[in-house]
């Protein structure tokens, strides 16, 4: 007589607990941002916080989703490790880099146009003392009356100067000097 066998009838199949996500993309201060971290397998619902270091304050870990969104309003470098929980209570954390750059300073500069006949554009010039050592920050004369300059830095006191140009290249004399402190 033959012999029968039966199949073991409660199998479960599980998916090892891991974190999905693992880099957190760069921002921009001012610039909203938004991430979301996410795992597989385990127990859900997943849980999520911050096990050590921090996001930006205003950018908050949503607990139930992982969604890390808002407006930076601080540059620098953050290293969370960020942590879930399953709901069998299984924890795992992965750490995180990632920088949020600062908004890059300009000094936005306008003037009047020169009574003189035949200018074609103007140059700027720019120093970090006032009343000498000026020089050119255009590549070539700028046709209208505004110019920005975005080489500036925090913390620096800049002073400019603008000149007319003609046709043949003939430059006026350094207008009034314009200060600026860049905080």
């Amino acid at each position: 007589s033959g012999s029968s066998s039966s199949a073991a009838s409660n199998i479960a199949a599980t998916h090892p607990f891991s974190i999905t996500t693992t880099a957190l993309p760069n921002g921009t201060e001012g610039s909203p941002y938004d991430a979301t971290v996410s795992a597989t397998g385990g127990t859900p619902p997943y849980t999520w916080s911050i096990s050590s270091g921090s996001l930006p304050s205003t950018v908050p870990l949503a607990a139930t989703t992982g969604n890390i969104s808002g407006t930076p309003s601080t540059s620098g470098t953050f290293t969370p490790i960020l942590r879930v929980t399953d709901s069998a209570n299984n924890a795992l954390t992965q750490s995180y880099s990632f920088t949020i750059s600062g908004t890059a300073d300009s000094v936005l500069l306008n003037w009047s146009a020169s009574p003189s006949a035949g200018v074609t554009g103007y140059n700027v010039y720019r120093s970090m003392a006032s009343g000498s050592g000026y020089a050119r920050i255009t590549s070539s004369p700028v046709g209208g009356l505004t110019y920005t300059d975005t080489t500036v830095v925090d913390g620096q006191i800049y002073y400019y100067v603008v000149t007319s140009v003609d046709a043949t290249g003939d430059e006026s004399a350094y207008s009034e000097s314009v200060q600026m402190n860049i905080s």
